[in-house]
This record gives C-alpha cells, sequence and structure tokens, in this order.
C-alpha cells in the first residue's frame, strides 16, 4: 500500500493544496506564454529592422550608380515601398513560428504531470 497520486486514480476527489497538474505547472506556463509573447514581438522588431535597412541600403546603391552615371536617380518609394511590404510580412512569418512554437510548448507543458517528490513514489 503506497500513497497514490490524483493520476492512479483519476475519479478521486481533488484536495485542497493538492499538486495537480494545472495547479503546478500554471506559473511556469503563464510565464512561458509571457515569454512567448516578449520573443515574438522581439523577433518581429528585428526581421522588420533588418529588410528594411537591405531595402534603404538598396536604394541607397542605385542611387550612387545612377549619380555616377549621371542618370536621375529614381525616387525612394519605387525601392523602398517593396522592401517595408516585405519585411513586415517576413517580421510576421517569424513571429507566427516563435508563437505557434511558444504557445505550443506551453499547451504541452499545461498536460505535464507534476514531478513526484521522495515521499509519494508509490
Amino acid at each position: 500500500m503506497g500513497i497514490s497520486s490524483d493520476w492512479d486514480n483519476p475519479k478521486q476527489e481533488v484536495r485542497p493544496g493538492s499538486k495537480t497538474a494545472g495547479t503546478y505547472n500554471c506559473g511556469v506556463v503563464r510565464r512561458l506564454v509571457v515569454f512567448t509573447f516578449v520573443a515574438a514581438l522581439a523577433v518581429f522588431c528585428v526581421v522588420q529592422d533588418r529588410v528594411t535597412a537591405a531595402g534603404a541600403t538598396r536604394y541607397g546603391q542605385e542611387a550612387l550608380t545612377a549619380i555616377a552615371r549621371h542618370e536621375p536617380v529614381t525616387p525612394v518609394e519605387t525601392v523602398m515601398r517593396p522592401a517595408i511590404r516585405q519585411s513586415v510580412r517576413l517580421g510576421l512569418e517569424s513571429a507566427g513560428l516563435v508563437l505557434v512554437a511558444g504557445l505550443g510548448a506551453a499547451a504541452t507543458m499545461s498536460r505535464r504531470r507534476p514531478p513526484l517528490s521522495g515521499g509519494e513514489r508509490g
């Protein structure tokens, strides 16, 4: 006769203060969800910034080439508008992947059993 846990008998009434999977992992899951959203925001910002900067560099190179050839410089909108559109799209896709991975991990953690301490093995 050992001490049974809630997992051994699922119909057993849960005692107040007992550590079920939901109560044990609640803090961990909450921190993981918050971290996931912060990480997704950071990933969006970094990706959007880098792709936009690449568009600005491309415009600068095209402008210098046009000046060197004594040709008119193309308007900035012709290069930057597509670059900004692409940067937002790639930023959202990257942030979406981070959200899927982080929230998937949080969902998995919310269903996991709490670790057994030394006295609860049975």
